[in-house]
C-alpha cells in the first residue's frame, strides 16, 4: 500500500487560513485567535478539503488514509510543583496560551488542539494583559518558556540581610584618621615615602631633603583641605592678599616646599619599568604598586555585603594617553575608564580594576551566585522573537507595563515596556511567578500603577552602587588638573580612599555624626595636625566641626570649643599651668552652676578643673 503526503500549494494555502496563524510573527500577536464556532468550522472545513484533494490526485494516492477526530481533544497541558501552581495562578493575567499540533504518523491522521485557558489576579487592570501566540509560545533553540530546573530561588528580602560593616570593631569615637587609615595603611606611606625619595636621588636633586611620613600626612591635608576651599592656582593659598590666603595651609609648609613634593611625587621605580615588547609590560606600571595596596585595603576594611553593583566609573583627563577611552553617556565623556564593584545600598568601594585595553581572559566562574543585568537587541544568542529581521524589528512594540521572556539554562530574558524598551537577563527571579507594580506620572500629575516583573524592579533598585560612590566622591574631589597622565589616577586613589572611609564611618550608629563636609574638614586637620611646625592660638582656627546643635545648657562650649585634632593629639604634652585669674572651667561650668579655676591647659589654652574635668577633657 502506498502513501501519499497532500503537500500542494492549496493544501498549504487551506491550512494556514484554518490555523489563522500568518507567517510573520511580528503580526501574530494577540490578533488571531478562534471564534466559538472556530472547532467545527475547521474540522468541517478541512474534511472538505481532504475530500477535493482525494478526488484530484492520482490513483496512487487514493490509499492513503486520513483519520480526523470528531471531536476536538483538550488543550496541551504541563504539569508543575504545586509551589509554582499557586504563585502561576495568583500572577499570570488575562493570559491566553495556544497549541497548535500537527503530526503524520505511520497512519496518517491530523490532530489539533486548540484553548484559551486563562486566569486573572485582582489589583492588576485589564488593560496590562499579556499574551502571545501559539508559534511564539514554542521553544526557540534552546530558549523556551519553562519554570526554574535547579531549585528554588531566595527571596528578594535575601539581599538585604548583610549591610555595610567593618570587618574590625572602631570606636563609636574614633575620629575620621582612624577610618581614613584603613585605607592609605603604614605600607602605601613607606611606598610613597621610598618611591619619592628614589625619584628626587635618581633626578640628582641636589636641594632636595628626604621627606618623611608626617610630611606626606601633611602633603595629603593640605590637598584634602583644598578639596573645599577651591581656588583656581595653588599660588593663590599663600598669597599674602587676604581675599585669597588660606592661613590654615599656608602656616603648614612654604608654597615652594609643597610644590618640591608634587613635583618629586612618586609611586614606583623608572629604572625597573619593563618595556613595549616585553611579556611583563604594564600601561599602568607607575601607579601598579598603589593600585594594589588601595584595592586590597578597600576588600579588607569591610565585609562583603548581598547585594552589590558592578559598572563603569570615569577618571576625568584630557591630555595624551593611550589609556584614554570616550563615554558619550557618561558626565564625564573622556578619560580613564574604571571598572568597580560597589555596595548597592551606600556605594562603598569593594574594588576596582582600570580599563587597559581588551584581554582574552576567557569566563570566570564563582564571581557571585545570583546577577542580573540590562542587554541591548544586538546581543548574540538571544530569542529570536527580539532579533531584527530584514532591517526590522521581529517582535511588534508592546504596550506600556506588558512584558515577554524565555528561559534558557535557568537564565531568564525578559523584554519589558516602559518609556522605552528594557530588557534584562537574570537567574534569580522569575519572571512569569514574580511580578509587581511601579508608580509613573501622568501628564496631569496622578500617579498610575503599571505591571512590572520584579527582576526590573529590583534592578532599578540595587544598578546605582557605583553612581552612588560617584556622587559622594565627586563632591569634595582633591583632583587637580596635570600635565603628568598618571597622577589623575593617583588623585582618584585619595578620593576613594577618603569616600570608603566616611562610608564606614556613617554606620557607626553611635557616633555624633559629622556631615560630609565636616568629616573632610576634621580629616584634613588631621593629618596636618601633627606635622604643622607653627604654633596656633585655638580662638585663631575655623571651629565650623564643632559648630553643631547645643546640648549643653553652656552656649560657649560649643561655640568657642577646641579643635577636636589638636585637643587629643600627643595628649602626654597637655599640661596644667596657673592663670592669672579665676575663669569658667570649660567643660563642667554651667549658666546654673558656675565653677571658676586658676587652672589651665597649656597647649589647649582653656581653664580646667585639675581634678577630674583636665583629664577627661583631653581623653573623652
Amino acid at each position: 500500500m502506498s502513501r501519499r503526503l497532500l503537500l500542494d500549494d492549496e493544501f498549504a494555502k487551506e491550512l494556514e487560513l484554518l490555523v489563522s496563524l500568518p507567517d510573520d510573527p511580528a503580526n501574530s500577536e494577540d490578533e488571531y485567535e478562534s471564534d466559538e464556532h472556530g472547532e467545527e468550522y475547521n474540522v468541517e472545513k478541512l474534511k472538505n478539503l481532504y475530500v477535493n484533494s482525494e478526488g484530484e490526485q492520482s490513483s496512487s494516492s487514493s490509499n492513503t488514509i486520513i483519520n480526523i477526530p470528531e471531536t476536538i481533544p483538550s488543550p496541551v497541558t504541563q504539569e508543575f510543583p504545586q509551589s509554582y501552581k499557586d504563585n502561576i495562578e495568583s500572577h499570570i493575567q488575562n493570559t491566553s496560551i495556544e497549541h497548535f499540533q500537527i503530526s503524520i504518523p505511520e497512519n496518517p491522521q491530523i490532530e489539533m488542539s486548540v484553548g484559551q485557558p486563562s486566569c486573572s489576579r485582582s489589583g492588576i487592570s485589564s488593560n496590562e494583559t499579556i499574551e502571545e501566540s501559539s508559534e511564539e509560545s514554542e521553544s526557540e533553540g534552546s530558549w523556551n518558556k519553562a519554570m526554574w530546573s535547579n531549585g528554588n530561588r531566595p527571596h528578594y528580602s535575601v539581599f538585604e540581610k548583610i549591610t555595610l560593616a567593618p570587618r574590625s570593631p572602631i570606636s563609636y569615637n574614633s575620629r575620621p584618621l582612624v577610618y581614613f587609615d584603613k585605607f592609605f595603611t603604614n605600607e602605601v606611606y613607606n611606598l610613597i615615602i621610598e618611591q619619592t625619595n628614589l625619584y628626587a636621588q635618581q633626578q640628582n636633586i641636589r636641594t632636595w631633603s628626604p621627606t618623611s611620613k608626617p610630611e606626606i600626612q601633611a602633603f595629603l591635608g593640605i590637598l584634602i583641605m583644598m578639596s573645599y576651599h577651591v581656588l583656581p592656582d595653588y599660588n593663590l593659598y599663600w598669597s599674602s592678599d587676604p581675599g585669597f590666603r588660606v592661613d590654615e595651609i599656608a602656616s603648614v609648609m612654604p608654597i615652594k616646599r609643597f610644590k618640591a613634593l608634587l613635583r618629586r611625587l612618586h609611586l614606583n621605580d623608572n629604572s625597573k619599568q619593563p618595556q613595549r615588547d616585553e611579556e611583563t609590560f604594564d600601561k599602568l606600571y607607575k601607579v601598579r604598586p598603589l593600585v594594589t595596596l588601595i584595592n586590597e585595603a578597600c576588600q579588607a576594611a569591610a565585609k562583603n555585603t548581598s547585594s552589590e553593583s558592578i559598572d563603569e566609573s570615569m577618571i576625568i583627563f584630557k591630555g595624551r594617553s593611550s589609556l584614554k577611552q570616550y563615554m558619550p553617556m557618561k558626565p564625564v565623556k573622556r578619560g580613564y575608564k574604571v571598572w568597580c564593584r560597589c555596595d548597592s545600598s551606600t556605594g562603598y568601594l569593594y574594588e576596582f580594576d582600570i580599563y587597559t585595553g581588551k584581554q582574552d581572559a576567557g569566563t570566570e566562574g564563582g564571581l557571585g551566585r545570583f546577577s542580573r543585568r540590562t542587554v541591548r537587541r544586538n546581543r548574540i544568542e538571544l530569542p529570536d522573537f527580539i532579533k531584527k529581521k530584514n532591517g526590522k524589528k521581529a517582535c511588534q512594540k508592546l504596550n506600556k507595563g506588558e512584558y515577554r521572556w524565555r528561559v534558557k539554562d535557568n537564565v531568564s530574558f525578559v523584554v519589558w515596556q516602559d518609556a522605552k524598551e528594557v530588557l534584562i537577563l537574570s537567574n534569580v527571579f522569575h519572571p512569569q511567578i514574580e511580578r509587581t507594580t511601579v508608580n509613573r506620572t501622568q501628564k496631569d500629575g496622578s500617579k498610575l500603577a503599571i505591571s512590572c516583573p520584579l527582576t526590573v524592579r529590583e534592578y532599578t533598585k540595587r544598578m546605582g552602587g557605583v553612581d552612588k560612590f560617584d556622587q559622594v566622591k565627586s563632591t569634595y574631589s582633591v583632583s587637580r588638573r596635570s600635565k603628568k597622565w598618571w597622577r589623575r589616577i593617583f588623585y582618584f586613589l585619595v578620593d576613594a580612599s577618603i569616600t570608603n572611609a566616611y562610608l564606614l564611618y556613617k554606620q557607626n550608629k553611635r557616633a555624633s555624626q559629622l556631615s560630609h563636609l565636616e568629616f573632610h574638614v576634621a580629616l584634613g586637620r588631621g593629618l596636618v595636625g601633627k606635622y604643622s611646625s607653627r604654633k596656633r592660638r585655638a580662638s585663631s582656627m575655623a571651629n565650623y566641626v564643632n559648630r553643631k546643635k547645643v546640648l549643653s545648657e553652656n552656649y560657649q562650649k560649643a561655640v568657642g570649643s577646641v579643635p577636636l585634632e589638636k585637643r587629643f593629639e600627643n595628649v602626654g604634652t597637655h599640661m596644667p599651668v596657673e592663670s592669672p585669674s579665676y575663669r569658667r572651667c570649660k567643660l563642667c561650668s554651667t549658666k546654673t552652676h558656675d565653677k571658676r579655676t586658676k587652672i589651665m591647659c597649656r597647649i589647649c589654652a582653656v581653664p580646667l578643673c585639675v581634678v577630674p574635668c583636665f583629664a577627661n577633657f583631653h581623653t573623652q
